[in-house]
């Protein structure tokens, strides 16, 4: 009796440590899916640490660089140690070009970034052939040569260099897209692109407003400043033609709207019904934020209406001008009138007659035909 218990008590541990340990191994493998790979570990460390030696290069520098015929690798120790950067030196590539660490070099520069300091050292260094990459976590001092040989594949966005109106075709977009393309291998390196059978780097438009280039390190650089000084001469232009759009808004201007059906045009009773309408249907009580307000007029002419006023009221007197028709099976002396408070830029008055009086401009008879 007391081995069966004892039995019985030992399954009933076993059986409750295996329900304990199933909802342990099922969160472990949650968990475990959810953890990034040893690859995406690999590369968010490969990125990081690229990203510290771009900000060290765009970095002014910490104190002038004074150097006379000092071999370059003593040179890029000291540049390391002060900007807590590894730099490293592609011996294969210089012994390629007859090149050593131990070239001498002479620096007397202040009040720049390190990357142009860097650059203009390499390019005085033994025959000029000598340049940088970043590459494997490390700046490798290599060959101009060897440099064009590695290309990095970057995304850009740039959606709003190509597609910053919404309402744009896509023939419109696609020439945006062959804008941008033409003017970043025209202007970037001409020689390092493979479009201009100079070169190996390639450019690509992927939607919605991606761009992918291969490129070496260098060539990248050169497209991010072009890019930037691009955005900032558009947002300069897209500026001063909301300033001017906002100036114009306010300045009346003078439009002459012809009547499109002749019958109606040359039918002296549809005058007055015409000027009705448009007391109607335009908002007259729109005062000029400039100028006299005895500056605006409007005058319904036998084959036309002329008008000076604000632009969007000029607009609303178009679209009233252009919705007037002859009234169906009549003689062609009549008209119908377009709809008060038809679109919301046609608002309609709660008196038409007080408006006329209090608000709107001359509208006077019209003159003569030889006066038109």
């Amino acid at each position: 009796m007391g081995q069966n218990m004892w039995g019985y008590r030992c399954a009933l541990v076993t059986i409750a440590s295996l329900a304990l340990a199933t909802p342990l191994r099922a969160e472990d493998d949650a968990a475990s899916e959810s953890a990034p790979s040893s690859g995406q570990k690999r590369a968010a460390l490969q990125a990081a640490a690229e990203r510290r030696i771009e900000a060290a290069l765009d970095s002014p520098l910490r104190a002038p660089l004074g150097f006379i015929e000092t071999p370059l690798n003593q040179v890029t120790q000291v540049l390391s140690e002060d900007y807590e950067i590894p730099i490293v030196f592609d011996s294969s590539a210089l012994d390629a070009v007859a090149s050593s660490p131990e070239v001498e070099v002479s620096i007397e520069i202040s009040n720049v970034s390190l990357r142009s300091a860097l650059e203009l050292m390499l390019q005085n260094a033994g025959e000029g052939d000598l340049t940088y990459i970043i590459d494997k976590e490390v700046l490798m001092i290599t060959t101009q040569e060897e440099a064009e040989k590695r290309l990095q594949t970057l995304v850009y966005r740039v959606d709003d260099l190509i597609d910053s109106d919404r309402f744009a075709t896509a023939a419109e977009r696609g020439a945006g897209v062959d804008q941008l393309s033409d003017v970043i291998v025209s202007t970037v390196e001409h020689e390092s692109w493979m479009e201009n059978g100079t070169g190996e780097g390639e450019i690509q438009f992927f939607s919605p407003g991606m761009m992918v280039i291969s490129q070496t390190s260098r060539v990248h650089e050169q497209v991010e400043d072009l890019l930037q000084r691009l955005r900032t001469a558009k947002a300069e232009v897209d500026a001063d033609a909301a300033g001017r759009r906002a100036t114009a808004a306010t300045q009346p201007v003078t439009r002459s709207i012809r009547i499109r059906d002749q019958a109606v045009a040359d039918c002296e009773k549809t005058r007055s019904t015409i000027r009705q309408a448009l007391e109607k249907s335009v908002n007259w009580q729109r005062e000029l934020p400039e100028g006299d307000a005895s500056e605006v007029f409007l005058y319904v002419l036998p084959n036309r209406v002329l008008v000076r006023h604000l632009p969007d009221v000029v607009r609303q007197v178009e679209r009233v001008v252009h919705e007037i028709v002859p009234t169906p099976g009549g003689s062609g002396c009549g008209i119908n009138e377009p709809s008060a408070g038809k679109s919301p830029d046609h608002p309609t008055p709660a008196s038409a007659d007080s408006q006329a009086t209090a608000a709107t401009p001359d509208l006077a008879d019209a003159p003569a035909d030889s006066e038109d």
